[in-house]
């Protein structure tokens, strides 16, 4: 199972999910929640995630569009498959 961008990158700073959440202004569990993939980022919440995790906001775009055209792939290679 692959770690979650958001939740390498914080583990990589050495900070809690709380610590991230002081730091950055966003809700502890609202960080929780899109490490687990269960809530979408805002843009405004990339730009407050960004500054303490050391990346910048493109970065964090980046790879969460990478991430969501790969699910996009995995969704539609399913339903290939189940069609066939």
């Amino acid at each position: 199972m692959e770690i979650n961008v958001l939740q390498r990158l914080r583990a990589e700073k050495g900070l809690t999910l709380k610590e991230l959440g002081v730091l950055s202004g966003v809700n502890a569990s609202t960080i929780s929640l899109l490490e687990q993939g269960h809530h979408k980022a805002t843009l405004r919440t990339l730009g407050k995630l960004a500054g303490p995790l050391g990346v910048g906001v493109n970065d964090l775009l980046e790879i969460w569009d990478s991430k969501a055209a790969e699910r996009g792939q995995a969704r539609e290679a399913k339903k290939e498959k189940r069609a066939a």
